[in-house]
């Protein structure tokens, strides 16, 4: 003999598509027992039908005597309504229903609360990516790179963590502000894109601003930077510093666009690697101090280094995981 609380256990799993073949069985045989309980495992299917369709609410505690009320409430006016055709359930069919309902919205809750204050996590490796988050702000990964969102990405603030480098488009909402921590350093936005780099140089953060303003902090230091700035913060000792000129390739993870004037190999040479992450060498290191004027506008790499090559008459030497480059300054 199964109990009721045994019954509504395996009623849920049964319309949920959990149960083995026999448990299956056992629902099948307990349907089959009387019409009232064919007519108490239709109610039941419509009541999980209507939690299933509900659209997902913030996470709070389920009030159980307080949907047993509602159960109660409503199963008297169906009856009141169909008085003529069945009579009312009795109480221990309302009692059932209202336990059978607590173990839905007990599920509800626990589903709910499961993914609610799970962080979202962004990550690459080889390859940058891009992302739009669901405010409509839009990252840029570089490779190697995380980032993580708040459990309540846009419901209490929005607040992401990274590691590595992004470029954020960030989708302006003063009552939402939207901030990156990197390490300990807060970069808040002020309505604006900007990069933030922590790749490069694992103790320094390098923020550059391309538009709008952003507010950086460490500790109790803070400062501002504006479009074409730049903050740059000492992880060791806690300083801020902000540069009025920027680098112009920082973005070229992202968009494959070099310009560089009157720029040393070495340098060059650094960045292209860092790009398109491969190992580039300079074997005489006279070339180091050569220096390039050129501008690269989104090039597969191998045309790069033959404009390159063309630009001082060098050779290039090719292995599996390493370009090397060799020749003098003419």
């Amino acid at each position: 003999m199964i109990n009721d609380n045994d019954i509504n256990d395996l009623l849920v799993k049964y319309i949920a598509a959990e149960t083995s073949p026999e448990e299956a069985q056992k629902a099948k045989d307990w349907l089959s027992q009387s019409a009232e309980n064919r007519r108490y495992f239709e109610e039941l299917t419509r009541v999980w039908n209507t939690a299933a369709l509900a659209k997902p609410q913030p996470v709070r505690e389920v009030d159980t005597e307080a949907a047993l009320q509602k159960v109660k409430t409503q199963l008297r006016e169906n009856a009141r309504g169909k008085a003529k055709q069945i009579a009312m359930f009795p109480v221990k069919m309302l009692l059932r229903m209202a336990a059978a309902l607590a173990l839905v919205l007990a599920a509800v809750w626990f589903w709910q609360k499961s993914t609610t204050n799970q962080p979202v996590e962004i990550a690459t490796t080889a390859t940058s990516r891009t992302d739009t988050l669901t405010d409509g702000s839009v990252v840029s990964l570089n490779r190697n790179s995380g980032l993580s969102l708040s459990p309540r990405y846009g419901q209490k603030g929005r607040q992401v963590q990274l590691t590595g480098e992004a470029f954020f488009e960030v989708e302006h909402n003063a009552e939402q502000p939207f901030s990156v921590t990197v390490q300990e350093v807060i970069i808040r936005d002020i309505g604006t894109k900007f990069n933030v780099d922590n790749q490069t140089w694992p103790r320094k953060v390098v923020v550059t601003v391309t538009e709008g303003v952003v507010e950086m902090q460490i500790k109790d230091q803070k400062r501002t930077a504006k479009a074409g700035e730049t903050l740059i913060a000492d992880l060791q000792s806690g300083q801020i510093s902000l540069l009025t000129r920027q680098d112009e390739n920082v973005l070229a993870y992202k968009t494959r666009i070099f310009s560089f004037d009157a720029v040393p190999l070495k340098t060059v040479v650094e960045q292209l690697s860092k790009v398109y992450n491969v190992q580039i060498t300079l074997k005489n290191p006279q070339l180091e101090h050569c220096q390039l004027t050129a501008r690269f506008d989104n090039l597969p790499l191998e045309r790069v280094l033959e404009l390159i090559k063309d630009a001082f008459s060098l050779q290039i030497e090719r292995k599996p995981e390493q370009i090397r480059i060799d020749g003098t300054c003419e």
